[in-house]
């Protein structure tokens, strides 16, 4: 048995069952790795698509004069401004690299005590064509700009950049490892522009105390100054930048001027109330919920700054109502969705609770932070008070960067004890606990050298519950605690780069909670044929990690790498982090080439391939693919891509959650993008993906696109149609026991999904817009053929299953499915029909008033509904469906003041 098992495995090719982990790494690594070392002395002496590959020295540097009676008005007429020296000479990075700029620009820089000045002059051939679109403040719109970027850390990794529009649209953005860019980070600074008969100028006032820098030496600070021309699409820079590379802040000049300025002491107090009045349908005779409630609140964030270049942040009682929802989804799998945190205090700075490993889900994913409660309703309530989302008592986060060169972030945050009211069909009324007391803690240390070309950090976190004695509470965890350390290295005149990095974990609490861990999706302990692990009921702790390491070249014409990593079975970081499979292996490789110098039909244009392999760590393939991908962009810019992947048949640990392995077919699937000049009055955008599975009639086809319309300088309305239709021929619908053993049920599913999401800018002025976001929703879940898993490891796919006798019965007014499994026309079991429809709606509606620097007020409508239902609905049928369905109303008006210095 043994013998004919191992037979079938090299048949599709799971040559890891022999050869395991490490000859994973080295049939995909080795190719990779030789074809980057080949290339890498012709890259050198290449210009094309970059500067060869090495780092150019901040060989530019400018002096900062004394401001002298400087008056923030956009006219550049102060006598100080003459006296500065400029900076001159732009080079273009797009859409020719290495030109010079086509429009003349001259910046410069002020300082005092206070403040740093800046101001540009942006000469114009054709002034008439100067784009001032309006924008909500910090929107990226497609107008001319213009930026400064002030590295206060001399760090050569870390900057703050101020742009203004030529309409007056302030935007601020925090610059993290040379090139990530956070524009949540926001600053309280003033800036004014004015219209000249040769172009525009800028003139720019940014408080030290907005600033984040240490007491500059004899180099003084880093810095660059950026401008964008809409109408030819062109970016320049003072210090100049190449395309495909990942140097951003390390090639900024200099900026004398500056040594003898003294950190501001920052505080800023942002007190804010909010009032917000909800209408819901209610039940009748709902004892706790009426059909319209009001509620008000008051809260604050602070910001306090603590030396030289640390800062504090806090937020008490926070009101996050004027975000943006989480968008419908339709997830028919065992795993969490992944959602986008949207809340400032959360988003501000979130890259320093990152780990310098790409493509690793976050250990610290702040959205475990007020979320839903875990804790059920009792099963025998019939109305029920039960919180949406746990209230947060308060946050703190420690930010900043030391003299000495030490990155530090801390987080900690409390929520309280939440509570679920509710009353059972006798008549009686009682509580239960929805949410523990619970306090999250995140801690980031880093250490930078060689001027920010290599790193060392750590990572920690830890979630601690008050359970108490309460026996509802016994399936979470009573502590989690996580750790990370991480490296990178950037060598051979920044051309290549070394990353690595490894992370353990550690959660304990009653039997119960590491019971439902180690049985979790994703672990699957009970798997019967995952030899490597053990299910083990008495455990009151579970222990992992995670490791991994990369290199790669990340400069020149040539690019590419090698990768690999290792997660093992009892790696668990979800308390506080996001993780969703375990127990792999996986290696991969890529190498791309791409060519920035236009030619006669192209402007730009790259190609691309890659390949992975992942096993779990008993050995046994789980995925192996390869893939081949194009993108180009005409001289129009007009842009598209085209991609083709090809996965290999192998084995699936996670297809029947928490049974044996099945084996899977292999399939193709690809996409097309298309995208059309961004600079039009209309702009188009769209892609199309596909799958074909072997031997089946799996497929699956999602298409969207996208268009944006600009009638004028003052709006902006974009629609998204969206169409995803798919088939799949064994997807899983449960577990039935049947005479003491567990059978695994699969079913053919039909499913298409229809959205459309819509969005509408009005601006009527830098600190005046309003915001509407419109996403209907449609799905169709459609299951028939269902079968029985006999043989997960048979050659054929028709040999794994066996098709089931079922017959569809009313059951207390819904569909039940009555399974015949031996065919002798007695059913063995009952089970609910898993088809289903869903219909929703979400609307939001803000108005924000910036009505003085720092100080907003938000006037916010949300409105949804959503409908389910077991038949297949169309578009029509669903659209009639949501005008009959309830729907919810928030109004909410929320106000803020901005007290500082």
């Amino acid at each position: 048995m043994t013998t004919g098992r191992r037979e079938r495995d090299v048949a599709i090719g799971t040559t890891t069952t022999r050869a395991g982990i490490h000859g994973i790494l080295l049939s995909t690594v080795t190719p990779v790795l030789a074809a980057l070392v080949l290339t890498a002395p012709a890259t050198a002496a290449q210009a094309v698509g970059g500067d060869g590959g090495t780092d150019a020295p901040r060989a530019r540097t400018l002096q900062a004069a004394p401001a002298v009676e400087v008056t923030v008005d956009g006219r550049l007429d102060e006598a100080a401004w003459a006296a500065a020296t400029p900076a001159r000479d732009f080079v273009q990075l797009v859409p020719d690299e290495g030109r010079a700029a086509t429009e003349p620009t001259e910046v410069r820089v002020l300082v005092d005590d206070d403040a740093l000045y800046v101001g540009a002059r942006l000469t114009d051939g054709r002034p008439d064509a100067i784009v001032a679109r309006l924008g909500r403040r910090d929107q990226d719109i497609q107008a001319d700009w213009f930026y400064v970027y002030v590295d206060g850390y001399q760090d050569r990794r870390t900057a703050y950049g101020f742009g203004v529009s030529a309409a007056g649209v302030q935007r601020d953005l925090r610059i993290s490892d040379d090139v990530q860019r956070d524009a949540t980070w926001d600053a309280v600074w003033d800036a004014e522009v004015r219209r000249a008969p040769d172009g525009w100028t800028v003139e720019m006032r940014i408080p030290l105390s907005q600033l984040r820098f240490n007491r500059a030496g004899e180099g003084g600070w880093g810095i660059n100054f950026e401008r964008k021309v809409a109408r030819t699409n062109e970016t320049s820079h003072w210090a100049s930048m190449v395309q495909g590379s990942e140097s951003f802040v390390s090639r900024f000049g200099d900026l004398g001027g500056v040594a003898d300025l003294d950190p501001r002491r920052r505080v800023e107090v942002v007190p804010y109330t909010v009032a917000r009045l909800a209408r819901a349908p209610v039940a009748a005779g709902h004892p706790f919920r009426k059909g319209s409630e009001a509620a008000g609140a008051l809260g604050a964030d602070i910001r306090v700054g603590l030396g030289s270049s640390l800062t504090v942040s806090a937020t008490l009682n926070p009101d996050f109502g004027q975000v943006e929802g989480d968008p419908a989804v339709l997830n028919l799998s065992a795993f969490e969705t992944f959602q986008q945190e949207r809340r400032p205090f959360f988003v501000e700075g979130a890259d320093l609770f990152t780990v310098a490993f790409p493509m690793w889900p976050p250990m610290f994913y702040s959205r475990r932070i007020g979320r839903s409660p875990q804790v059920p309703a009792p099963g025998a309530a019939e109305f029920v008070d039960r919180p949406t989302a746990t209230t947060i008592l308060g946050a703190l986060k420690l930010s900043g960067k030391t003299e000495s060169g030490w990155s530090i972030g801390l987080l900690d945050a409390l929520t309280p004890t939440e509570r679920t009211r509710w009353v059972g069909a006798d008549g009686r009324q009682a509580d239960a606990t929805a949410e523990p007391f619970t306090h999250y803690a995140a801690a980031r240390l880093a250490r930078e050298f060689r001027d920010g070309r290599s790193r060392v950090g750590v990572l920690a976190t830890s979630v601690n519950r008050d359970l108490g004695d309460d026996p509802d509470l016994d399936f979470l965890h009573e502590d989690a605690f996580a750790v990370a350390l991480d490296a990178y290295h950037r060598f051979a005149g920044d051309r290549w780069e070394a990353r690595g990095g490894v992370q353990v974990s550690h959660v304990r609490g009653d039997t119960a909670a590491i019971l439902r861990t180690q049985t979790a999706p994703g672990h699957w302990f009970q798997r019967p044929d995952a030899h490597h692990v053990r299910l083990d009921p008495s455990r009151t702790s579970l222990s992992g990690y995670r490791l991994g390491g990369m290199i790669r070249k990340i400069r020149g014409a040539w690019n590419g790498g090698v990768r690999g990593q290792i997660t093992s079975p009892g790696f668990e970081v979800n308390d506080l982090g996001f993780n969703a499979v375990f127990d792999r292996g996986e290696a991969n490789g890529w190498l791309r080439y791409d060519r920035y110098t236009p030619g006669a039909l192209l402007r730009s244009w790259g190609i691309g391939t890659s390949a992975m392999v992942q096993s779990d760590l008993g050995g046994r393939l789980q995925s192996r693919f390869h893939d081949l991908g194009v993108n180009a962009q005409l001289l129009n810019y007009w842009s598209g891509n085209l991609w083709v992947i090809r996965e290999t048949p192998a084995w699936s640990s996670t297809a029947l959650r928490g049974g044996p392995a099945l084996r899977r077919p292999g399939r193709w699937n690809g996409g097309l993008g298309l995208s059309s000049d961004d600079r039009a009055p209309l702009v188009g955008r769209g892609h199309l993906d596909w799958e074909l599975e072997d031997g089946t009639a799996g497929r699956r086809l999602n298409t969207q696109v996208t268009l944006t319309a600009r009638p004028s300088e003052r709006f902006d309305v974009t629609l998204g149609p969206s169409v995803s239709l798919g088939r799949q021929d064994w997807q899983y619908v449960g577990t039935r026991p049947v005479d003491g053993s567990p059978r695994y049920l699969v079913g053919g599913l039909d499913q298409r999904t229809l959205g459309l999401t819509t969005r509408l800018d009005v601006t009527a002025s830098p600190t005046l817009s309003l915001q509407v976001y419109a996403r209907p929703f449609v799905a169709s879940v459609r299951y028939h053929a269902f079968r029985e898993v006999v043989d997960p490891a048979a050659e054929t796919f028709g040999a794994r299953f066996r098709t089931l006798p079922v017959e569809r019965v009313q059951l207390d007014g819904g569909d039940v499915l009555a399974v015949d499994r031996d065919a002798d026309g007695t059913p063995d079991f009952e089970m609910a029909d898993p088809s289903f429809s869903m219909a929703s709606v979400q609307m939001n509606t803000v108005l924000r008033w910036e009505y003085r620097p720092g100080s907003t007020l938000f006037a916010v409508w949300t409105h949804d509904r959503d409908a389910f239902g077991r038949d297949r609905l169309d578009l029509g049928e669903g659209v009639d469906r949501l005008r009959a369905a309830p729907a919810r109303n928030v109004f909410m008006l929320k106000v803020s003041y901005w007290l500082g210095r």
